[in-house]
């Protein structure tokens, strides 16, 4: 896995290097990006330009042009982001690791991606740090006849992390819709019983995600050696599966599990889906204070491919140019 050690002198803004101009990023790509003389009979005033990408299975498409918008800060958009920035030629490749600061919204990340052959093989960062606020906790659920027990950890986001087995649902794919309806509800117990704070960070309050794991196992790395794994089911609103393994729950898992000294600094931790997609990980510093909870901060490493490109146009005729809302939605 890459070092994040003396880092290049690159320093990538989104909200900039995003609004490229269109025929730079098309030229990158092999395309020709149309403009208001090869669209005939089609007036626009504005044009976005849409690299569509997935890491790991969700779905992060990259705006390389007509928007100056800030994007939220999970970690598959920063994989997404950086595939695109180096396989379509805005940032230089280096192989056989590149390395540069990517400036998100929750602050500037160390960014180190695999390369080889011309293509973005992983993107890795660091998150903010991850701790955990309690453990244990006993939530009664609707349709659930027992007592379900969570554990509530951050990891740029609120978790809740509920043991599949204990509600009877096993990991599989197959069960996608029981685990998002169980995930359901448990969330709003979760919601009914205790509300988290961030210490330093009243704002950020509440679990707002429900993560359904499995247990912890070794198994053998390619190459030698071993390392830990385990399966989750990530339940996000408004009510599906996330096909990534979610880098910030991610976190927060390894968090618990540095909690439950189960996982040491510097073991490597094979997140995965019930997809089977994964992100490679390892906790790269503990005893990191935030507030009075004792956290820890990750390394996260996933890889993102990109499928397609489009162009979003705006007709200055258009009566629904902003868009529009009816009463039946």
């Amino acid at each position: 896995m890459p070092s994040l050690g003396a880092l290049d002198d690159v320093n990538v803004r989104p909200s900039r290097a995003w609004n490229l101009n269109i025929s730079q990023a098309d030229h990158s790509l092999g395309l020709h990006a149309p403009d208001n003389h090869h669209l005939p009979g089609m007036k626009h005033s504005r044009m976005i330009s849409i690299i569509n990408c997935h890491a790991e299975g969700e779905v992060g498409d990259v705006v390389v042009g007509g928007i100056m918008d800030v994007p939220s800060a999970k970690t598959i958009n920063g994989i997404c982001v950086s595939t695109v920035l180096l396989e379509c030629g805005m940032l230089e490749m280096k192989e056989p690791v590149t390395k540069f600061k990517l400036d998100t919204a929750a602050g500037v990340v160390d960014v180190a991606a695999k390369c080889s052959g011309g293509k973005c093989k992983s993107v890795g960062f660091e998150n903010i740090p991850s701790f955990v606020d309690t453990m244990g906790l006993e939530v009664d659920a609707l349709g659930i006849p027992r007592k379900v027990k969570v554990d509530i950890a951050w990891g740029s986001m609120w978790f809740a992390i509920v043991d599949a087995a204990s509600v009877g649902v096993p990991l599989e794919k197959d069960n996608a819709m029981e685990l998002v309806e169980m995930g359901e509800k448990i969330k709003k117990a979760v919601k009914r019983t205790y509300t988290p704070v961030h210490p330093e960070n009243h704002g950020l309050k509440g679990v707002s995600i429900i993560s359904l794991t499995g247990p912890l196992r070794e198994e053998d790395l390619e190459g030698g050696g071993r390392c830990k794994t385990a399966t989750n089911a990530v339940v996000v609103g408004p009510g599906r599966l996330d096909r990534c393994p979610t880098g910030t729950g991610t976190s927060a898992r390894m968090a618990l599990l540095h909690a439950k000294e189960q996982l040491r600094k510097g073991e490597t931790f094979t997140h995965q889906t019930v997809l089977g997609t994964e992100f490679v990980c390892r906790i790269q510093k503990d005893g990191v204070a935030v507030g009075r909870k004792d956290a820890v901060i990750s390394y996260v490493e996933g890889r993102a491919w990109i499928y397609g490109h489009q162009l979003v146009l705006l007709d200055p005729e258009d009566p629904f140019q902003t868009g529009y809302r009816v009463g039946d939605q």
